[in-house]
C-alpha cells in the first residue's frame, strides 16, 4: 500500500466516524429544527420533481407519517425525538437510508 492509499483509506474512516445514526439506524443529516414530515416532503418534491413522497400510515397514529425518495434511491424523512410542540409541529431532524432499510 502506498502512502496516498494510507491516506485515502484513513479519510473514509474518518468520515465513516463523523457519521451520526439515529435510534433507528438511520443517517442524521440535519441539525435538530421545528417542522414537519409533510412539510419535509413537500420541500423536496419543489426542489425537485424527481422526488416520489410516500405516505406510511403508522401503527396506533391517526396521522400518516410522509418519507420521499431520490433518484439515487435513497429515502429521506424527518425523524423527530417525540418532543411534540403543537398537534402537528414537532423538533426534530432530516434522516436519511437506502430503500431496502
Amino acid at each position: 500500500m502506498t502512502v496516498d492509499e494510507n491516506r485515502v483509506g484513513d479519510a473514509a474512516e474518518m468520515a465513516s466516524a463523523r457519521l451520526m445514526l439515529d435510534q433507528y439506524g438511520c443517517e442524521i443529516c440535519s441539525n435538530y429544527y421545528i417542522s414537519n414530515c409533510l412539510i419535509e416532503a413537500i420541500k423536496a418534491k419543489l426542489r425537485n420533481s424527481n422526488v416520489h413522497i410516500i405516505m406510511r400510515k403508522v401503527h396506533g397514529g391517526l396521522i400518516p407519517h410522509f418519507l420521499w425518495r431520490d433518484e439515487s434511491g435513497l429515502i429521506y424523512d424527518f425523524g423527530t425525538d417525540h418532543s411534540i410542540l403543537t398537534p402537528l409541529m414537532y423538533r426534530g431532524y432530516l434522516r436519511r437510508r437506502r430503500e431496502h432499510d
